[in-house]
């Protein structure tokens, strides 16, 4: 005798009865909960790794420029040395030219006061080369005067060199 499927009969199973299908039921949910949270800290390590991401790029960007700005510095730093060593250069040609300045005063008023001790011993010397002498005196005078005003000009140069200088 022989029975088909349709007739409702089945092989010999024990029923697990319906709270083992809620059980799967509640461990599938539990599974789905599970991933969706790992989907969501997944999804906020991945905008926290991006952030990241943007911040180390605008701090590389930030040392790129502040490498830039060094760069800058250091080249304006070298001109400025450069520039000091040009003006202590000048400072030291225009403190020479007051020294020979000073000494070619020393020499007129030396040969003036020749010119003076001349006039003074000789009381021979004719009315006409005392004027001569007393002439050259006057073009000493004014010799002395210019060099003067050289020296003068060559100070107040030497201090403007000074102040930029130190500056």
């Amino acid at each position: 005798f022989f029975f088909q499927a349709e007739d409702g009969i089945r092989d010999a199973q024990e029923s697990r009865g319906l709270g083992d299908v809620y059980k799967r039921q509640e461990q599938v949910n539990i599974k789905e909960g599970h991933v969706q949270d790992l989907t969501t800290k997944n999804a906020d390590l991945q905008y926290r790794i991006k952030q990241l991401e943007d911040g180390l790029k605008k701090q590389e960007a930030e040392t790129e420029n502040l490498k830039k700005e060094i760069h800058a510095l250091e080249g304006a730093q070298e001109s400025t040395i450069q520039y000091r060593e040009e003006l202590e250069d000048q400072l030291e040609k225009t403190q020479d030219k007051v020294a020979e300045l000073t000494k070619q005063v020393q020499q007129v008023e030396s040969i003036n006061q020749q010119l003076n001790d001349q006039i003074n011993q000789s009381s021979n010397v004719s009315q006409e080369t005392k004027q001569q002498l007393e002439q050259m005196q006057g073009l000493f005078k004014q010799q002395i005067e210019g060099y003067q005003k050289e020296i003068n000009e060559q100070r107040d140069q030497n201090r403007v060199l000074r102040d930029q200088i130190e500056d």
